[in-house]
């Protein structure tokens, strides 16, 4: 508490004394991610369970993952359960192992801050109806050991090698998330990538850093004038090497004719409330789902429904259907670890 008291003082003084202090303190902030924590003994002990195997011991510097494989490989039913809390009023849901004809391999990039745990629901999801899974901690942040931090712009140049050295089973899906999904457009394309799917995809880095920090650090960005967080956002994508345009999805996706589908949130202020709809004009399969930036991470019902139907009409295949075992089966169950339901700090 006396640290962050301290810290506190600090940044108010920076602030009093220089705006150009303030601009420095927010670029070095966006620059710099926090790393969260991948190694969470809450998660692994479900791992086994769930047929996800984590893969960091490769030589420095490399990309650290976690590959999941089709739940239709277990013999046991499998289920994970979901819920989540807004408002007030718990929502839960169930993912379940599902008789598919659907395979391939799905790549889910998470978003600024975070690591692979966060996308490891919709991972699971992926997994039920008979896919592969690979979830990277992203070039630098989780343990990962590359250190070129981009917002998603170079992370292909190392996740293209990754994946080639990999070679799983196509075909290719690449999800993304926040940040993640400015990495995923890139990617999508890079990998030949048979569709892309955006969940709550980052705006532009000048325009999520405002709103990210409106919604996370409201009494401080009331401190610190909103001149120098446009200041401290072009001095950050100078230190990162970036135009502004880079970390535009509009921009990155003009040319890109694959089949997408794009979740936003109803109520996102991290990346802004007003940024789904100027997205329409990619003229993408665009839903809204009930929820805020995090939750949107959790494959409720619907979100589950109408990831199937699209992936029926995307791999032309039956609908799939939930698997009933015989009665000397045993069920496996797992709830979802409360480190996966924490909010990161911008997007």
């Amino acid at each position: 508490m006396l640290k962050r008291r301290s810290a506190f003082i600090s940044i108010l003084a920076m602030c009093t004394l220089s705006l150009s202090g303030c601009a420095n303190y927010v670029a070095e902030q966006i620059a710099h991610p926090n790393r969260a924590n991948s190694n969470v003994t809450a998660t692994e002990a479900v791992m086994p369970k769930l047929l996800l195997a984590k893969h960091n011991d490769c030589s420095s510097p490399c990309v650290h993952y976690v590959a999941g494989k089709p739940w239709s490989l277990a013999e046991d039913e499998l289920t994970f359960n979901l819920a989540f809390n807004i408002n007030g009023k718990e929502t839960k849901a169930i993912i379940v192992k599902q008789n598919s004809e659907m395979q391939g391999t799905v790549i889910l990039l998470h978003g600024y801050s975070a690591n692979w745990q966060w996308m490891m629901p919709w991972g699971l999801y992926f997994q039920s109806r008979g896919f592969n899974t690979l979830i990277p901690d992203m070039p630098g942040q989780g343990t990962t050991t590359i250190a070129d931090f981009s917002y998603g712009v170079r992370d292909t140049q190392y996740l293209k090698p990754w994946l080639e050295k990999l070679n799983p089973p196509k075909p290719w899906i690449v999800v993304g998330h926040s940040m993640g999904g400015i990495a995923a457009s890139y990617f999508a394309a890079a990998i030949d990538a048979k569709a892309l799917a955006l969940i709550a995809p980052s705006s532009p880095l000048p325009e999520a850093s405002k709103s990210a920090a409106y919604a996370f650090h409201p009494f401080l960005s009331q401190l610190i004038p909103d001149s120098s967080i446009d200041a401290g956002s072009d001095q950050a994508l100078k230190i990162l090497r970036l135009g502004k345009a880079d970390t535009d999805i509009r921009n990155i996706l003009q040319n890109w004719q694959r089949p997408t589908i794009l979740f936003t949130a109803s109520n996102d202020g991290v990346i802004g409330n007003d940024w789904p709809a100027k997205l329409t004009g990619l003229k993408f399969e665009q839903h809204q789902i009930v929820g805020n930036h995090a939750s949107i991470l959790q494959p409720m019902a619907e979100s589950q429904q109408l990831m199937d139907d699209w992936l029926v009409r995307l791999l032309q295949v039956p609908q799939p259907t939930p698997f009933i075992a015989d009665r000397q089966s045993t069920a496996t169950q797992a709830e979802s670890p409360e480190q996966v339901l924490q909010p990161h700090p911008l997007p």
